[in-house]
């Protein structure tokens, strides 16, 4: 369980220490919180996300309704702060992670902040510990988490509390990228490449869950069952897409009904793309491994657009294609598991 804190003057404050969050009160400090520890970190995404969560802080009735459904569905967006003179110093956040194909239900751990005047007094361990106990406590048979990889602190605070790296992720990016205009050779376009046909999903998920992926995790978010499995929603989401999401997928020619790669390219009315690269790592050869980014950009009129790219980091062969893209390594996430 939680440790005592060594703090240099006790405030004496009420409430102070570590309590559960409560988004009516804590909402607008944890964004302040947040913004402030990874900044310099942050893309896009990242601070779009702050900008909601201080605009949600002062919409009093949905804060009201995101209290009552933590309440009701434990888990969902909870947490704890630590308070220091009424002041949020400290944030761990608790989500759902879904059931994972093989480790069952787990739940991921993020935003774990704490105010730079407030650091080395032990306020993130008791963060994390309290979360891990909740996760426990609620059912998840795992916890996981995400760390900048560069990031000695914070790997060595998590390896010490018995969280294992299983990946490491990078993200690429081009602000506006260029198809060379000769066609690269027919060899370069291989039939294994094609856009995913129905009846491909299964085989997609035992990819991605047994293989590309085994912890279930992408870029600051977990798989789930409805990114790769069609449904209605997918439908309508697609009808404010410039182009619909798509899965590219790479046949294994030695093996019928099984894939070797899979890349979602989703795209929004601003010319800007994301994709996801999953590929499986017994596949050894290089022009193999570059086959499905190769294939896609040179079929998709994605010149002048913005693209993300996230793959596992530490691929010569995709960074290599990348590189000559004019890609971008922006960052890097080493994942991290605890077994409950």
């Amino acid at each position: 369980m939680t440790a005592a804190l060594t703090q240099p003057q006790a405030s004496g404050h009420r409430g102070d220490g570590l309590q559960p969050t409560h988004f009516t009160r804590d909402l607008h400090q944890i964004a302040d919180l947040v913004e402030l520890c990874f900044e310099p970190h942050m893309d896009a995404g990242g601070r779009s996300a702050i900008h909601e969560m201080h605009a949600l802080s002062y919409v009093w009735p949905m804060v009201w309704l995101l209290a009552a459904l933590d309440r009701w569905l434990p888990g969902l967006g909870s947490g704890f702060v630590w308070r220091q003179a009424g002041a949020v110093v400290g944030n761990v956040s608790l989500y759902r992670a879904g059931k994972h194909p093989t480790l069952g239900p787990g739940f991921l751990i993020a935003n774990v902040a704490v105010h730079p005047d407030w650091r080395r007094r032990g306020i993130a361990r008791a963060l994390v510990e309290n979360a891990v106990d909740k996760a426990r406590l609620e059912g998840g048979r795992w916890v996981a988490l995400q760390v900048e990889a560069d990031n000695a602190g914070a790997n060595t605070l998590y390896q010490n509390q018995g969280f294992e790296t299983f990946e490491t992720l990078s993200q690429w990016e081009v602000f506006s990228y260029v198809e060379p205009v000769a066609p690269p050779p027919e060899a370069f376009w291989p039939d294994e490449v094609h856009l995913r046909m129905s009846g491909e999903a299964s085989a997609e998920a035992e990819l991605i869950f047994q293989r590309a992926r085994r912890g279930a995790i992408a870029w600051t978010r977990p798989l789930q069952r409805h990114d790769i499995w069609d449904s209605l929603l997918d439908g309508i989401d697609g009808l404010f897409r410039a182009v619909p999401k798509e899965h590219w997928l790479l046949d294994d020619s030695t093996h019928p009904n099984r894939l070797m790669g899979a890349l979602w390219v989703e795209t929004s009315g601003w010319r800007h793309a994301r994709l996801s690269h999953f590929l499986d790592p017994a596949l050894t050869d290089p022009q193999s491994r570059q086959s499905l980014l190769r294939t896609a950009l040179g079929r998709i009129a994605l010149d002048g657009w913005s693209l993300r790219i996230e793959t596992v980091a530490n691929d010569p062969a995709v960074e290599s294609f990348l590189i000559e893209r004019q890609f971008t390594k922006t960052r890097s996430l080493t994942q991290m598991r605890l077994m409950l």
